[in-house]
């Protein structure tokens, strides 16, 4: 006896429909950055640009735009900040968090001398701290991995044991008969 299992296919982490914050933190992860155009912008990530940050919208200096899976920033001429600190960049915090965590982020495409390292990866943001680096008239895309979903790979390891019972139980079927 031959037995098919199916199992469903499991949708997978996106970044769609999740609300954020963009935020700049400058010296370092505790301080947020405040004045006029700085405060903390909230969005949901949907189509199109979610932020024109920085400046106001009739000349913004830094836009970001989120997908499923990436964040990708652009920065006009007027933006700079060559300044050392402990920690000097962008933040984009979920806040409404419907997935596990973020697994890791890459540079995929950038003009400005940064590499993997220049990254601040947690749970829930992500950030660039672009630390002594002009960054005017730049741009950077991140790449971003989302932990896996734990329901589809739950369900898969259950259908595996699943069919290694059965087949012991054929085995022993065939060597009583």
């Amino acid at each position: 006896m031959t037995a098919l299992l199916l199992l469903p296919a499991g949708a997978s982490a996106t970044l769609i429909g999740e609300d954020a914050e963009l935020s700049y933190f400058y010296p370092d992860l505790a301080t947020q950055f405040t004045g006029p155009g700085y405060e903390p912008q909230p969005f949901t990530v949907g189509a199109g640009t979610e932020v024109a940050f920085f400046g106001n919208a009739q000349n913004p200096n830094m836009s970001l735009d989120v997908t499923e899976d990436e964040l990708r920033f652009v920065v006009t001429d007027d933006a700079c900040c060559a300044t050392v600190a402990d920690f000097n960049g962008p933040v984009v915090e979920f806040t409404s968090v419907t997935f596990p965590g973020i697994a890791s982020a890459t540079i995929l495409s950038t003009d400005l001398p940064l590499t993997d390292a220049d990254l601040l990866v947690e749970a829930t943001r992500v950030g660039i701290d672009w630390n002594g680096v002009d960054v005017r008239s730049s741009f950077i895309t991140l790449g971003i991995e989302l932990v896996p979903e734990p329901a589809p790979l739950l369900l898969v390891a259950a259908g595996l044991g699943l069919l290694g019972h059965q087949r012991r139980m054929t085995a022993r079927s065939s060597r009583r008969g």
